[in-house]
């Protein structure tokens, strides 16, 4: 039978960031349901329903432009904090 390797220990610093990403992805889902809150109450209140198929598509288009950007910022941190990690491992090594 052929010697199977040991397998590599995993890195401990990665345990350190797990908090900070964890904070990240819970303001990225609060950020979403607080725009979702935000975008249906003002759907209700300014009665989107019985406007024009162009300026309901264009209330729509808005919405979820601005659901990419809460989502592009919080997952732009999380990438910035794994990567600030990955380099903090490379320069103990």
């Amino acid at each position: 039978m052929p010697a199977v390797p040991p397998s590599t220990p995993p890195s401990a610093p990665r345990a350190t960031t797990a908090p900070e990403l964890r904070r990240h992805l819970l303001f990225l889902v609060l950020g979403v349901v607080a725009l979702d809150v935000v975008a249906l109450l003002a759907q209700r209140w300014l009665g989107v329903d019985g406007w024009s198929r162009g300026r309901r598509q264009a209330f729509t288009a808005v919405w979820v432009g601005l659901t990419l950007v809460v989502v592009s910022v919080f997952l732009g941190r999380m990438r910035a904090t794994r990567l600030r990690a990955r380099r903090a491992r490379a320069a103990g090594r």
